[in-house]
């Protein structure tokens, strides 16, 4: 999979809350310039406790980012008769950097090679929350047309992006990619979403690990966060911006004025070897979201 080092990401796109204005996507850095930060900082005489909050409060952190590169644009559609075309995989991230404690595995769960305690990348991850913003990127809109109320509004809308977050019941070596500063170029396949691999995170236990991986399924419901609807009979591609912070507000009703969902508690129980799954919804016959691109950039402590 293609990566490039980028240390500076600039736009001028549109902006979360309002997706109307300006919105300038915040440089990151690169983990060895924070590392000699901080080494600056204790030469000054600074204790380390001191230094973490500094650079919390700067929003000094890493970044790592991954953008979804398709030749053509990708539909999720809502059609009699068949619900898999309701759901599109349409971006994952790897998995997060940091050291990786895999669950104890045993018997026919056990997969031969996998590691306990790996290091993903080449730095670990700080804190308890090591994760501390993560923002998404969607250009997107429905199928143009609607017969119900709320048209060129998102009150009524049923095309929308969700998120939710896999843990690794095991890791090996390779499944290890270098993520460090890095920009991640994917694709997915409806064969990527599942994996017996990967367990579910639940957003409604604290980021307890759900087994469940049925998309239809109604438990999806405790570990699934509502991103981002599409503006309801829109004519003309849209790009969205969402900002999720781990101190921010925890999932709530959808802001009816940008469509935007909140998900301080995604952010928070994120942990490294975790990855980041952005799907397309649509519900209803007639109901599509279609997608141009989609970006993930994910900013955590060391």
């Amino acid at each position: 999979m293609p990566a490039s080092s980028r240390n500076n990401l600039p736009h001028s796109c549109q902006s979360q809350p309002q997706p109307d204005g300006p919105f300038e996507l915040d440089r990151g850095y690169t983990p060895l310039q924070v590392l000699e930060t901080k080494i600056l900082l204790q030469r000054r005489g600074l204790p380390l406790e001191v230094i973490d909050t500094i650079l919390d409060i700067a929003e000094y952190w890493v970044l790592v980012s991954t953008i979804a590169q398709y030749t053509s644009e990708r539909v999720a559609q809502s059609t009699y008769g068949n619900t898999d075309l309701e759901h599109l995989l349409y971006l994952r991230t790897q998995p997060l950097p940091g050291e990786f404690k895999s669950e104890p595995a045993t018997g026919d769960g056990a997969i031969e090679g996998a590691t306990t305690g790996c290091l993903i990348g080449d730095y670990r991850a700080r804190g308890q929350h090591p994760v501390r913003k993560v923002v998404f990127q969607t250009v997107s809109r429905d199928q143009g047309w609607s017969s119900n109320e709320g048209r060129g509004t998102y009150r009524g809308s049923w095309s929308w992006f969700e998120v939710h977050v896999e843990r690794p019941k095991s890791i090996s070596p390779a499944d290890f990619e270098q993520l460090v500063d890095a920009e991640v170029l994917t694709k997915t396949k409806t064969s990527d979403y599942h994996d017996s691999r990967w367990k579910r995170v639940s957003a409604s236990a604290g980021g307890e690990v759900n087994t469940n991986r049925s998309l239809s399924s109604d438990s999806e419901k405790k570990n699934t966060w509502n991103l981002q609807r599409n503006v309801h009979a829109g004519q003309n591609w849209k790009t969205h911006w969402v900002v999720w912070k781990y101190h921010g507000p925890d999932s709530g009703p959808v802001n009816e004025n940008t469509g935007a969902g909140m998900g301080a508690e995604l952010v928070r129980c994120l942990k490294s070897g975790d990855r980041i799954n952005l799907v397309a919804r649509a519900k209803y016959p007639g109901w599509k979201n279609c997608v141009r691109s989609a970006e993930v950039h994910v900013y955590y402590a060391v």
